[in-house]
């Protein structure tokens, strides 16, 4: 009988910690699945180092090592990488408050083909808009200040503002480069029957008073506004292409007081 009562409570106790353990597991397995994706609201995480000094630290040592966002994503865009604020009052209307690097498949901000990848860096405005300031092509291009599907902006180089917006590109400082092709009109219309010849008195009249040229603008206009290069290459051909006129006419002034004094000399023989 003692020997049944013994048996009776091994078996109670058996069972009741399996059942204490299961129930650990179960508890156990519910709260790793809940808190999976979430770490504590305080320290810092670090892979590679069991010392991060921020939130996210990753020391890959002397390897190269890094980090990969890949996924086939939606229609639009394979991945992005999302730079944003927690609160936006304070952000004025109009201005970005969420910067994106997206690595896309639609070139919503390039004009990439849609079976090709581009990676897009741009912003989403306060109040709906988007600039697009760096936008990579699939073919290599780079585009700067993208106007597709964006507000217009302007690249500044070498200086952080702009004293007339309507320049597309500023810089402070030299440009070098071996050839520079500028959009121009040309200056044909000179040759135009009827084109109105300024007289060389009225020429000489205008440069007396004013110091430079009809049609050209003063060096101090010049050195305070700058001058296109298409507009003033037009300009300086359009004066080139009038003392070729100039210089037709004073050819055949010259030939008809030649022939006029050939014929005195006849008449004094």
């Amino acid at each position: 009988m003692r020997a049944d009562i013994q048996h009776s409570t091994r078996l109670y106790n058996t069972i009741r910690t399996s059942v204490t353990f299961s129930w650990l597991i179960a508890v156990t397995a519910t709260v790793c699945i809940a808190q999976s994706n979430t770490f504590p609201a305080t320290g810092n995480v670090g892979i590679g180092t069991t010392n991060p000094g921020y939130l996210l630290h990753l020391n890959a040592g002397a390897n190269r090592k890094g980090i990969t966002l890949s996924s086939d994503g939606n229609t639009n865009a394979y991945s992005d990488l999302v730079f944003g604020v927690t609160t936006t009052t304070n952000i004025q209307s109009g201005t970005p408050d969420q910067w994106l690097i997206s690595h896309r498949k639609d070139g919503y901000f390039s004009d990439n083909p849609s079976n090709q990848t581009s990676l897009e860096f741009y912003a989403v405005k306060k109040g709906g808009g988007y600039i697009a300031p760096l936008v990579f092509k699939s073919n290599g291009d780079i585009i700067l200040a993208s106007t597709k599907n964006a507000s217009s902006a302007n690249v500044l180089i070498g200086k952080t503002t702009q004293q007339n917006t309507s320049y597309k590109l500023d810089v402070n400082g030299k440009i070098r480069a071996n050839e520079i092709n500028v959009n121009t009109t040309g200056a044909d219309f000179v040759f135009e029957p009827g084109y109105d010849l300024p007289l060389l008195s009225d020429v000489e009249a205008y440069v007396g008073n004013h110091r430079h040229l009809p049609g050209i603008p003063s060096a101090a206009e010049m050195q305070r506004e700058g001058m296109g290069l298409g507009d003033l290459n037009t300009r300086l051909l359009q004066k080139i292409e009038e003392l070729v006129l100039y210089a037709i006419e004073q050819e055949k002034r010259i030939n008809r007081l030649e022939k006029e004094l050939a014929n005195l000399k006849k008449c004094n023989e």
